[in-house]
């Protein structure tokens, strides 16, 4: 503001900026006088200006190295956690007689483990939880290598000793993965949604990794005493599994627990699984139970509103899910498994097709998650090929040609592909579209870390359906 004075003609200049609440400077005299003292102090601005740029873009920089440092840590966690229980899959029939039965000891589990976890979650935070699941990992790989190295042939008695520890070591192997994917999944709800896909591309190129890892041994690496070749037997070739649990444990120690906290303004800046120093003392457990409305409930109580929150508040998110992997698993064991069971080389190289798909999908699960118009197409183009196959497995004629090497397994394989594509595709789009869809806080951590519940129990149905319609297709094919 400018007043002159015509007894002295001076002009008073008062200039008045803000430094904080209350805070002001006046400068005042003739104006050549504050012309000069302007100039003076444009050299000074001009500095602060040019070191705050400075400033925000290494601030700029440094958030980009750590997320990029954070994207491949949620890949090499994504491959972890998927590869033992994807080769357990492509071996399957060296493991049990029906692969139906291998896929229900695998999904089984899960879905126990990822139905409780709201009740045993509060009580173990992230890194027991990681200390559980290699711990685990061990075991698996134990059991189910002695007990192959002892007797390689796979006896059609369930029950037999030799049989039981392949299925006690199955159920370790799948409570161990099911604790992971609730783990990791938790754990996206304070990463981006880059990191996210990171992890989901991950856990696509586990199952590619595991799935060519079988078809290597089958191919090249397989004792075979007729001719002279190979290498090593199945059980030998459980061994080379034995550093994943220690790839989990690096994985996991590289995160920052300080990243751990919700960046919404009504949450408090608390770290899960671990006591903070605020007044109030909860963990994010807490937060997140009295922000869903499960504060005081009972067992069952939190159970069904867990089932609530998963089925009606998600509904849009979970059903998808739960399509996508039930379609999947009758697919491989029901229908694929019977019809090849013949072609040593069938089974996990298709394992590998559908892998190397599923990896794609999963990839460009976030492009996907975007211009789709809802997660429900996908499934829906996996149910159609389920059908296809369906009518081709029992297709005489039809299925002789498709079964044989050349232009009709050649078929299957990019068939294959698709199906892939569109399995990996649905998962890597509903764990990105949690993150765009669902607001940030308790609701997200919580379809993050219980969408593990509806793949588990869309692939335990399928496995359970697998049993029976896989001997039904069996003796279906021996008839023709």
């Amino acid at each position: 503001m400018i007043k002159q004075n015509s007894a002295t003609s001076h002009i008073k200049l008062d200039v008045e900026t803000s430094l904080g609440s209350d805070e002001s400077f006046v400068v005042s005299g003739e104006v050549d006088h504050q012309k000069s003292n302007l100039l003076r102090m444009q050299p000074t601005l001009m500095p602060v200006m040019a070191c705050d740029d400075e400033s925000s873009a290494v601030s700029r920089e440094v958030d980009h190295q750590k997320e990029t440092r954070n994207w491949y840590i949620w890949l090499a966690s994504g491959i972890a956690v998927v590869l033992l229980q994807q080769v357990m899959i492509s071996s399957a029939r060296k493991c049990l007689p029906s692969t139906g039965l291998v896929q229900c000891l695998l999904f089984g589990p899960q879905i126990l483990v990822n139905g409780t976890n709201t009740t045993w979650s509060k009580w173990i935070g992230y890194s027991n939880r990681l200390y559980l699941q290699v711990a685990l990992s061990f075991l698996s790989l134990g059991l189910i290598t002695s007990a192959i190295l002892e007797q390689e042939e796979v006896p059609e008695d369930w029950f037999c000793w030799r049989n039981m520890r392949v299925i006690i070591g199955l159920c370790s192997a799948a409570i161990s993965t099911s604790i992971g994917y609730f783990n990791y999944s938790s754990l996206q709800s304070f990463y981006s949604r880059e990191c996210v896909s990171g992890y989901v591309a991950g856990t696509g190129i586990g199952g590619m990794v595991g799935a060519l890892w079988v078809a290597t041994y089958q191919k090249w690496l397989k004792v075979d005493t007729e001719n002279n070749t190979g290498y090593l037997n199945d059980g030998q070739m459980f061994l080379f599994l034995i550093p994943l649990p220690f790839i989990s444990l690096w994985t996991f120690l590289q995160f920052d627990p300080k990243d751990w906290k919700h960046k919404s303004a009504d949450l408090e800046e608390v770290t899960l699984g671990m006591k903070t120093e605020s007044k109030s003392d909860k963990t994010i457990s807490d937060v997140s139970e009295q922000g869903l409305g499960m504060e005081n409930l009972g067992f069952l109580a939190r159970q069904g509103r867990t089932m609530s929150l998963l089925w009606c508040t998600l509904f849009y998110y979970s059903v998808p899910l739960f399509i996508n992997y039930f379609v999947y698993c009758i697919l491989n064991a029901a229908i694929l498994s019977p019809t090849y069971h013949g072609s040593k080389m069938f089974w996990p190289v298709f394992q590998m097709v559908i892998r190397f798909g599923s990896m794609l999908g999963k990839m460009f699960g976030k492009q996907l998650s975007d211009n789709l118009p809802n997660p429900w197409v996908l499934p829906t183009f996996n149910t159609f090929m389920m059908a296809v196959f369906a009518i081709v497995a029992l297709g005489g004629e039809t299925t002789d040609f498709l079964v044989q090497d050349g232009a009709g397994q050649l078929l299957v394989y990019v068939s294959g592909l698709f199906i892939g594509f569109a399995y990996g595709g649905t998962a890597s789009g509903v764990a990105t579209g949690i993150k765009t869809g669902v607001p940030d806080g308790p609701l997200q951590e919580f379809a993050l870390g219980n969408s593990g519940f509806a793949v588990m129990s869309g692939s335990l149905l399928g496995s359970l359906i697998s049993i029976p319609l896989e001997y039904w297709v069996s003796s279906v094919r021996c008839t023709q």
